[in-house]
């Protein structure tokens, strides 16, 4: 019976180390899906920066106004896989 219940303990240690690597793995991976959503989420946000200004650039087009700034897109354009 004691045997039994050592056996019993010890296989129910492997199996807690066992999901605390799982969490330990899971919590790397959340981790990393956060960085990748918050550069999805500035990318996004730089975009609609770019395109609000083109919008009004095209805009003051249309309407004959010359456009009275320089959009220098190449530093917002810096967008990484």
């Amino acid at each position: 019976m004691l045997i039994l219940f050592v056996y019993t303990l010890i296989e129910n240690l492997e199996q807690m180390n066992q999901i605390q690597q799982d969490v330990v793995e899971a919590e790397r991976r959340c981790m990393m899906y956060i960085k990748r959503y918050n550069k999805l989420q500035s990318d996004y946000h730089n975009l609609i920066g770019i395109t609000a200004e083109l919008v009004d650039s095209l805009e003051s087009c249309i309407n004959g106004s010359p456009v009275r700034y320089h959009v220098d897109l190449s530093a917002q354009c810096q967008f990484s896989h």
